[in-house]
């Protein structure tokens, strides 16, 4: 309940700032942002313990091969981790470099979404942060052009 209240409250005061000609200088892409990180957390740590799950699963199961144990970590793991780091890192560029940033932001939201359905354990999260990521990019892009 609590994080529909607070995401209320940006909704309200992108509104109230788009009607008052200031939305180029509206944090809510940054917020949404740091919000996608926080959510982006947990679906690192579950991913990371079922790519070790995975793995031994697969290493046990063809004796020895560590090409397909290997892949699926970067696979569930590094790469969802990579394109959150790559997000939150943007997400505080958006008022320098509005565009540049929203387009990353959109890129690690589609990866992210991706991973995402590939994995079944970290789906809720992984949408979650998945979607405050592209609705901080469309923000972000939308204010560049303002």
């Amino acid at each position: 309940m609590c994080s529909i209240n607070y995401s209320l409250i940006f909704y309200f005061n992108f509104m109230n700032e788009t009607k008052m000609g200031g939305a180029k200088d509206s944090n809510a892409p940054m917020i949404l942002g740091i919000f996608g990180f926080i959510f982006s957390i947990p679906q690192a740590m579950c991913a990371g313990a079922c790519a070790g799950c995975a793995t031994l699963g697969m290493l046990g199961a063809q004796n020895g091969s560590e090409a397909a144990g290997a892949s699926t970590v970067f696979m569930v793991f590094i790469l969802p981790a990579l394109a959150s780091i790559t997000a939150f890192i943007f997400s505080f560029k958006t008022k320098n470099s509005p565009k540049k940033a929203g387009i990353v932001l959109i890129i690690c939201s589609i990866v992210l979404l991706i991973i995402s359905f590939s994995n079944p354990f970290t789906l809720f999260f992984g949408l979650i942060a998945s979607a405050l990521y592209l609705i901080a990019g469309v923000l972000s892009v939308k204010n560049a052009s303002k």
